[in-house]
């Protein structure tokens, strides 16, 4: 029997919208796995893209979906029914595997029946824009870092104690099913939700080494302006929905979480950050990160003082109960 034939089936899950300059890139690296192919399937879930994201899926043989709702979770939930994987992975559009053994890599921790997801690392694609680039090396949103002191790349298992606010790659199937699946009208944070129900019902992510993703994650500052702005409404309208609160609960927590928040923000601070960055990275696209700070600083400001579920998620970090 080759070692082959013990693989598990993937179904990997891409949902789109308007994505006709990233698909290619996205379904072209899925397809260099050295993974079998007949083992691999991959489904596109597609919110009714008015460009060419279609049609260029089409190029990749590749199983079509139309998700009439245009909601991510929604997305999710309608592939994963139609995979025949046992397990699934779930693939930004945006995204991209640079490792040809990516997925063997990141289907080995399964062996244990106690592992319901595996974890890779996001890392820098150096002919990305400076600002993604930027934002990929400080570790993505500033308020999610001020608040979590350490991610996952520091452990080798994420469980409910060290939960990081993240959504895993790789999901095992059945269990995905057994806890209702994917909630289908969260247009965001549904991927944070379901890792969360997964080790609050005491199952366990594997952090796999040295496995990592590219991932475009926006343009330019205009995009990262319009793309933090529809995220925040988006957490102030569907925080109560989600299993995981990212509202700090216990006061030190609290308290670290300002003062950090303050330091990174006070000028010297800032400049500090940019100084350090440069010198670690030797990557010039960290004089982006004041900007980045102090843009979406003041975004969450306003969306959560202008917005009624807002108010109620600042009183819930004052107060402390939900």
């Amino acid at each position: 029997m080759r070692i082959d034939d013990d693989l598990a089936f993937v179904s990997v899950i891409v949902p789109t919208y308007n994505e006709e300059k990233n698909i290619a890139r996205c379904l072209r690296s899925i397809k260099n796995q050295n993974y079998p192919q007949n083992k691999v399937e991959v489904i596109v879930v597609d919110g009714m893209s008015e460009d060419n994201t279609v049609n260029i899926a089409k190029n990749y043989s590749v199983r079509i979906i139309i998700n009439k709702k245009r909601i991510v979770g929604n997305a999710l939930k309608l592939g994963v029914e139609e995979a025949k994987g046992e397990i699934i992975a779930v693939l930004n559009a945006d995204s991209e595997i640079p490792q040809k053994d990516w997925l063997r890599r990141m289907v080995s921790p399964f062996s244990d029946p106690e592992v319901c997801g595996t974890l890779s690392s996001i890392q820098l694609c150096k002919s990305y824009p400076a600002i993604s680039r930027c934002y990929h090396l400080m570790g993505g949103d500033p308020m999610i870092n001020f608040a979590y002191a350490s991610k996952n790349d520091e452990h080798t298992i994420m469980t409910e104690k060290n939960f990081y606010p993240t959504g895993p790659p790789l999901y095992r199937r059945e269990l995905v099913i057994n806890l209702g699946n994917f909630k289908p009208f969260l247009p965001r944070l549904e991927d944070v939700d379901m890792a969360y129900r997964l080790v609050k019902n005491g199952y366990k992510f594997v952090v796999v080494p040295k496995t990592y993703l590219y991932h475009l994650y926006v343009d330019n500052l205009s995009s990262y302006i319009r793309k933090t702005y529809k995220k925040m409404l988006m957490f102030t309208k569907f925080q109560e929905f989600c299993e995981f609160k990212f509202v700090p609960r216990n006061p030190n927590n609290k308290i670290n979480f300002l003062k950090k928040m303050l330091s990174h923000m006070a000028i010297v601070g800032l400049l500090l950050s940019v100084i350090e960055g440069i010198r670690k990275d030797r990557d010039f696209s960290w004089l982006y990160y004041p900007v980045i700070v102090l843009v979406t600083v003041a975004i969450q400001a306003v969306t959560i003082v202008s917005n009624v579920k807002g108010r109620k998620l600042l009183r819930e970090f004052i107060g402390g109960a939900y």
